[in-house]
């Protein structure tokens, strides 16, 4: 059984360091790496060019930052030219076990009639449920986190998983072909997953572990440039895989939360001001299937 890795990386250089070396040291051999490098400032390039000439290795380095979404529909083009069974799609935060493709090759041989599975994500050694989604109503949009208990089983079903940890054979990759690579970032993973869907459900290996190197969620973080792509690339997935009177009704909602920010908009709250703006431009360009990167709305 082949396995081949999919990296995207942006200005991490330590954590990229980290994530290949965990990479290479698992106790069952990985093929392929393809690392993006979506045009890192931080010496990320200079220290990729070991890698050169490497067969193990195909490094790609981008003159832009065209996002991460970008990053994966450009890493799997690439890896699509190489002999492997499965891909593992993985950030450089993200730090596989060293007994990673192990566990997934066990399981694999034990539950053969599944065509993409996942991984149990950490984040300071506790389980991160949001990586892991159920479409519990199709017709109003509804997803919500796998339950925490699931995770104590040998595996559960799940209907979407992000690009931290998702394994796909390579035979899906052929049927649902690339990620969007318009996104820039947000919801491309969740789109990604709904087309998998079609075809199989994703098993979740729970004792295949990521520890995801980032800041654990929380419920109430602030607005950013982000949030555009997220409020966009969200209408634009719903319109993709869902019915016209599901996409009516999250428009609908989108609205009603755009009008009680114009309210609040009266007060003087500069916040709601940047707030409003972003989400009217995120309805709007959905609507009219404006894609791709907004100069407004760019990491600064």
């Amino acid at each position: 059984m082949n396995f081949a890795v999919v990296i995207v990386t942006y200005n991490r250089l330590n954590l990229l360091k980290e994530c290949i070396n965990n990479v290479l040291i698992q106790s069952y051999p990985v093929n392929k790496v393809v690392i993006v490098n979506n045009s890192s400032t931080d010496g990320t390039k200079e220290f990729l060019e070991r890698f050169i000439g490497d067969d193990k290795f195909d490094v790609y380095n981008s003159d832009t930052n065209y996002g991460g979404a970008w990053g994966f529909y450009k890493g799997l083009q690439l890896v699509e030219n190489y002999n492997f069974d499965y891909v593992l799609l993985i950030d450089d935060d993200a730090i596989i076990e060293n007994n990673f493709f192990e566990l997934m090759s066990e399981n694999i041989k034990k539950y053969p009639n599944y065509s993409s599975y996942a991984s149990t994500v950490c984040v300071n050694n506790d389980i991160d449920v949001g990586h892991r989604m159920q479409l519990v109503n199709k017709l109003f949009v509804k997803f919500k986190p796998v339950h925490k208990d699931l995770y104590s089983e040998d595996c559960f079903e799940c209907d979407t998983a992000t690009f931290c940890g998702l394994l796909i054979k390579k035979d899906i990759l052929v049927k649902i072909g690339l990620p969007e690579k318009d996104y820039f970032i947000w919801f491309d993973d969740m789109e990604y997953s709904l087309r998998i869907l079609k075809y199989t459900k994703i098993l979740n290996i729970n004792n295949a572990i990521i520890n995801h190197k980032t800041v654990a969620p929380f419920a109430q973080a602030p607005i950013t440039w982000k949030n555009f792509y997220g409020e966009r690339n969200y209408i634009l997935m719903v319109k993709k895989h869902f019915s016209s009177f599901s996409c009516f009704y999250i428009i609908i909602k989108k609205l009603i939360k755009l009008g009680l920010l114009k309210v609040k908009c009266v007060f003087g709250n500069r916040q709601c001001e940047y707030n409003y703006k972003l989400l009217y431009c995120a309805i709007k360009d959905a609507v009219h299937n404006d894609q791709g990167i907004k100069k407004e709305y760019l990491p600064k």
